[in-house]
C-alpha cells in the first residue's frame, strides 16, 4: 500500500484458508506490525512465523487457531527448525559475532547449546528425516559448503566440495 505522500508502508499478518482458498482467518490481526514467513510444526499442531513486533524479527510460534502466540527466545536468531521428530528440542542459528548453530528445548527455552563454536558463519540448520543429524551450511572453508554434524555437535563433516556456494540444505522423507 502507499500513503498520501506517495512512501511506501506495509503492514502483514498470517492468514491460514482451505486449499480451495475458501475459510480464510486472519490469525494473527496487528496493526503497525508485519508477521510473514509461516510454516507448521511438523505435527501440524503449531504455526511458526516471523515478526518485526518491536523493531526486530523474532520467531514466534501459536496455536492453528492463532491463540497462544509466543516468543520463542528473548533474542533474536535468524533461521529455525521445528522440534525434529522427537519433538524435545528445536535448532536455530544466532548472530553472535558470527553465526553459530544452537540447540535448545522446545518447551523451556533457556537460551540454547552452540553446537557449533566455529569461528566461521555456521547456518541454515536442518533436520535428519530420523531426527540423528543436523545439516548446515559453513563458509569455514572459504565458501559455502554443506555439513552434517550429530544432536550434540559432534563429528561435523563437510559433504560438498565445489567452488560454488552450497546453501539450505534438506533431506529427503522417510
Amino acid at each position: 500500500s502507499s500513503d498520501r505522500d506517495g512512501s511506501y508502508k506495509w503492514n502483514s499478518d498470517t492468514f491460514l484458508m482451505r486449499s480451495d482458498g475458501t475459510g480464510i482467518v486472519n490469525l494473527t490481526k496487528s496493526i503497525g506490525v508485519n508477521e510473514y514467513s509461516a510454516f507448521w510444526s511438523l505435527d501440524s499442531k503449531k504455526i511458526g512465523f516471523l515478526s518485526d513486533v518491536g523493531g526486530f524479527e523474532d520467531y514466534y510460534v501459536m496455536n492453528v487457531d492463532g491463540t497462544g502466540i509466543r516468543l520463542m527466545q528473548d533474542f533474536e536468531f535468524l533461521d529455525f527448525a521445528w522440534p525434529g521428530v522427537f519433538g524435545d528440542y528445536y535448532i536455530y542459528e544466532e548472530l553472535n559475532g558470527n553465526y553459530d548453530i544452537f540447540i535448545d528445548l522446545f518447551a523451556n527455552p533457556k537460551g540454547g547449546v552452540n553446537l557449533t563454536k566455529h569461528s566461521a558463519n555456521d547456518r541454515y540448520p536442518t533436520w535428519s528425516s530420523d531426527g540423528r543429524k543436523i545439516a548446515f551450511v559453513s563458509d569455514r572453508d572459504f565458501n559455502n559448503e554443506i555439513y552434517i554434524m550429530n544432536l550434540d555437535g559432534s563429528n561435523q563433516t563437510r559433504i560438498t566440495y565445489n567452488n560454488a556456494d552450497d546453501n539450505h540444505p534438506n533431506w529427503s522423507p522417510f
